[in-house]
């Protein structure tokens, strides 16, 4: 493919470089500013043009340079009346070198057995298209030669292959895509069970906090009860006493009075524990702990769930290298998938609605570990950008295919018939491989 054109001093051109794109290139501009110079120039380098007529005017040499995508470059030269080659560096000083044409590949094409030369490359620029301008012979004489005829019907078989491989690949492009818009339909209610599975973490630690002041609570009321024991024995001390005679005179009193000091702390402590104890006794019983087990294998399955959505999600790139679609998979995994997130949001709601009467609790939850539901979330949004990267391939290969469509169609338009039997073409026949007289 000629990746670079570059003419010095040649007809209107004193200086032009061109560097033609892959695919097709087209020269638009007004009239009489060298448009045609340059598929002149073009005819010059493969040596079908003699004279010096292209040389500017007012110089002396005039140079046509160019360059394939092979890393072949060959430069035609005139010099006053010299004309001369440069081939990858290789200077030739006479007619036109023989390999030539292995540099360039624009040869004249050359009827089997006929001797008649057709120029398929280059045209002049008021004539007709390949073959439409001459008289039948020439196209009889052109077709008759198998060889050629074997070229167009494979560039015609290439062109449809390439067809049909845009087709299928945008079709299995379009299949991945609904894939993981499924499965993230079915992984959506996974950020609200998340929020909720955190409410049910801080419930379950009120209840634990609510727990440890009731066990507060019953040893407040194990030492009210010894300090009422003890209180009553006293008091029987205190009745045995009353009846005895008058003590003597002691000669320390200081042990007494620490004994005194002592009923009064533990009369006034009496009192207080009666007090909290009639306090308390007003409050219903606390009530019966739910059962965490239930939470433990709900989160358990969150977790299966993240490792199943990142197994789907390496399956999915796996096949999206496959040249042909896969066998669609069967879609009870998917069912039991499901089946399963709606059990678990169903003990969710179960086990919210059983923790609802429990009340506020106060000291916060020791949190478990949050890095399986992290990883679950950046698998989630990977896999939207996974999305966002097919559904961009896809419409790049829409728009090519469309490209390739409208080709096809614009030479439909200008070819109503066939070149070979003369019969009318349309778009089934020419896209669709129908047979028309052959």
């Amino acid at each position: 493919m000629i990746t670079r054109i570059e003419l010095v001093n040649y007809m209107s051109h004193r200086h032009t470089v061109l560097e033609p794109a892959e695919g097709l290139t087209v020269l638009t501009g007004p009239n009489n500013c060298g448009k045609s110079a340059v598929a002149d120039a073009l005819r010059t380098v493969c040596g079908l043009n003699r004279g010096d007529y292209m040389v500017r005017h007012g110089e002396k040499a005039a140079s046509v340079t160019v360059a394939t995508g092979e890393g072949e470059a060959v430069t035609w030269t005139r010099n006053r009346d010299t004309v001369s080659w440069t081939l990858s560096g290789r200077d030739v000083h006479r007619d036109t070198p023989e390999d030539l044409q292995d540099k360039l590949r624009l040869p004249l094409v050359k009827a089997e057995g006929a001797g008649a030369e057709f120029s398929v490359h280059l045209a002049d620029q008021k004539q007709p298209l390949f073959l439409l301008g001459m008289p039948p012979s020439a196209p009889a004489v052109f077709f008759s030669a198998a060889s050629d005829a074997r070229h167009f019907i494979t560039m015609r078989q290439a062109h449809k292959q390439r067809t049909q491989a845009l087709k299928d690949a945008a079709k299995r492009l379009r299949g991945e895509l609904e894939a993981v818009d499924r499965l993230l339909g079915i992984l959506e209610p996974v950020p609200a069970m998340t929020g909720q599975v955190e409410d049910l973490e801080a419930r379950f630690e009120q209840l634990r906090g609510a727990l440890e002041q009731d066990r507060r609570l019953a040893g407040l009321c194990a030492a009210l009860a010894q300090g009422q024991a003890q209180a009553a024995r006293l008091g029987r001390e205190r009745d045995l006493l009353g009846h005895l005679p008058a003590p003597l005179a002691l000669a320390d009193g200081r042990p007494l009075e620490r004994l005194l000091a002592s009923l009064q702390a533990c009369r006034a402590d009496l009192e207080c524990q009666q007090g909290r104890h009639a306090a308390l006794a007003r409050l219903q019983p606390p009530p019966a702990l739910a059962d965490a087990g239930a939470l433990e294998r709900l989160w358990r399955r969150l977790a299966a769930q993240a490792l199943e959505a990142g197994r789907l999600a390496q399956e999915a790139q796996c096949l999206r290298s496959l040249p042909v679609p896969p066998t669609p998979k069967d879609p009870l995994p998917l069912q039991a998938l499901t089946a399963r997130l709606h059990k678990a949001r169903a003990e969710a709601q179960a086990a919210q609605a059983g923790l609802g009467c429990l009340g506020p609790l106060r000291e916060p939850p020791a949190l478990q570990d949050p890095a399986p539901l992290a990883r679950c979330i950046d698998q989630l949004v990977g896999a939207g950008r996974r999305v966002q990267e097919l559904r961009g391939e896809a419409a790049s290969l829409d728009e090519e295919l469309a490209g390739f469509l409208g080709e096809a169609r614009a030479w439909l338009a200008g070819h109503g018939t066939c070149p070979t039997c003369g019969q009318a073409l349309d778009e089934a026949a020419l896209l669709g491989g129908g047979v028309h007289g052959h």
